[in-house]
């Protein structure tokens, strides 16, 4: 679920406070938009696809595919990455933005 990001609005805005889902996928995992969307709110339903990662050489370290808030794709320059299994980054350093989500614990 999301817990912050650290982003200017001039280069990319928030859609949401997002809660997804990993599904491992054939090479990698697929985001999977559970909720929280904000722009486009009613568009965005349970189960949509909302990225894709792809391994990479580097351990924790995935390419991204990002579909953003107005379905508009984010396929270059992108990266996810993990840290201590609790807490994933989305990188666009071209946008100089990033979003951290955090893993959720049924309690």
């Amino acid at each position: 679920q999301y817990q912050d990001r650290d982003m200017e609005d001039k280069w990319l805005r928030l859609g949401g406070r997002y809660t997804v889902a990993i599904v491992a996928a054939n090479d990698g995992y697929d985001i999977i938009y559970i909720n929280g969307a904000q722009v486009n709110g009613s568009q965005w339903q349970t189960g949509l696809l909302k990225g894709h990662i792809s391994k990479t050489i580097f351990d924790g370290h995935y390419d991204l595919e990002w579909i953003d808030s107005t379905f508009a794709p984010i396929t270059q320059d992108a990266y996810a990455a993990f840290e201590n299994g609790v807490l994933m980054t989305l990188n666009f350093p071209v946008y100089k933005s990033q979003i951290r989500l955090s893993k959720v614990l049924n309690l």
